[in-house]
C-alpha cells in the first residue's frame, strides 16, 4: 500500500517532534525523551535507558526534535565530564575501575586463605593489565574511612612500598581499626626488606603508647621484631598500662631482647625493667626518649563511621 505523501510527511514530523532537551543549572544538556511521573519527578529516555529526576534538578525543559544519536549512553553530563577525567587521570575504564572495586573488596573481606589468595592473582593480573596504582592513591584524602582501608589493602597487594605515605598518614586517624591496619603493614613491609628505619622505630614507639590495647599489641610486637634495644624506654613505659595482655607482650619483648626474664614477686615488671635499663642502657646507641612518646590521637572519634 501507497502511504499519501501528506501523510508521511505528517507521521514523520509527528515522531521528529517527539523529543526533548533538558538543561541543567551547570548549563549542561542532554537530549533525549521526557516520560511523566508526577509533579515532582520525570523519567528521561536516552535510547530506551531511563534516568529519572526530580524537576528541581533540571534549570530548563525545551521540545524539540534533538533525538539523541543511536548508541549514545544515557548519562548525566557531569557524569560524562567526570569519567573522561577518570580516564585520563587514572588510566583505567570504568570497567576497569568497577572490576579493581569489587575484586578489592572481596578481598577484604575474604576469610578463606585460599580465596584471599585467588583474589590477590586476580588483582595483580589486572594490576598488569592497567597500573592501578593512581586510582587507588586518587582522591584518598576525600574518601571515608571504609573506602580508604580497602584502597590501602589493594596497593598493599600490587605495590606495598607505594602505600608507606599512607599507612603513615593513617596512623594519626582517630580511628583504632586504621591504625591498627597501618601499624602491621609498616611492621610487615620494614620486616620484608630486613631492615627498620629510625622513623618505623619512632613510629612503632608511638603506637606502643597507643589508646588502644590492640594497636599497642601490634607496635610491641613490631618493636620487638627489630631487635634494638635502643626500642627498651619505649616498651617500658608501655608496661605502664592497666592492660593486662599489653604487659603480657611487653614482657615477652622485653625478654626476647635482653634474654632476661622477670623474676616475678615481690619485684614488678616496670620496676625491675627500669632497674635492668638503667644498669644495662648505657651502651646502647640513640635510645628512644620515653619522656617525648605521645599517642598518635588523644581520643577516638565515634562519630568516625567504617561505611561507604
Amino acid at each position: 500500500m501507497r502511504i499519501p505523501m501528506i501523510l508521511a510527511l505528517t507521521v514523520t514530523l509527528a515522531a521528529a517532534a517527539h523529543a526533548d532537551t533538558i538543561t541543567f543549572p551547570d548549563g549542561s544538556t542532554m537530549d533525549g525523551t521526557v516520560k511523566e511521573v508526577n509533579a515532582n519527578c520525570f523519567d528521561f529516555v536516552v535510547n530506551g535507558t531511563a534516568i529519572q529526576f526530580q524537576r528541581e534538578e533540571v534549570a530548563q525543559i525545551e521540545k524539540n526534535d534533538k533525538l539523541p544519536p543511536p548508541g549514545k549512553v544515557a548519562m548525566i553530563p557531569a557524569v560524562e565530564k567526570w569519567e573522561r577525567e577518570m580516564n585520563t587521570e587514572t588510566g583505567l575504564t570504568a570497567d576497569q575501575r568497577e572490576r579493581a572495586i569489587v575484586i578489592i573488596g572481596e578481598l577484604v573481606r575474604a576469610h578463606d586463605a585460599d580465596e584471599h589468595k585467588r583474589l590477590e592473582h586476580e588483582l595483580k593480573a589486572l594490576n598488569k593489565e592497567a597500573n592501578l596504582v593512581p586510582f587507588l592513591k586518587k582522591n584518598y584524602d576525600d574518601l571515608p574511612v571504609s573506602p580508604k582501608m580497602e584502597r590501602l589493602a589493594g596497593l598493599l597487594v600490587i605495590e606495598p612500598k607505594a602505600s608507606l605515605p599512607l599507612l603513615k598518614q593513617g596512623l594519626e586517624m582517630p580511628f583504632a581499626p586504621m591504625r591498627l591496619l597501618c601499624i602491621e603493614n609498616y611492621a610487615w613491609i620494614q620486616e620484608s626488606e630486613k631492615k627498620f628505619t629510625r622513623d618505623a622505630v619512632e613510629c612503632f614507639a608511638r603506637g606502643a603508647v597507643d589508646i588502644c590495647p590492640e594497636v599497642q599489641i601490634a607496635s610491641i610486637y613490631a618493636l620487638a621484631k627489630t631487635g634494638d634495644k635502643a626500642v627498651t624506654p619505649a616498651l617500658i613505659k608501655a608496661l605502664e598500662t592497666n592492660e593486662q595482655r599489653v604487659n603480657h607482650v611487653t614482657e615477652l619483648a622485653l625478654t626476647a631482647l635482653w634474654g632476661v626474664q622477670f623474676p616475678g614477686p615481690p619485684q614488678v615488671p616496670v620496676g625491675f625493667w627500669q632497674d635492668h635499663w638503667k644498669t644495662h642502657g648505657a651502651g646502647v646507641k640513640d635510645p628512644i626518649d620515653a619522656a617525648l612518646l605521645k599517642p598518635f590521637v588523644k581520643r577516638d572519634r565515634p562519630t568516625i563511621v567504617a561505611h561507604h
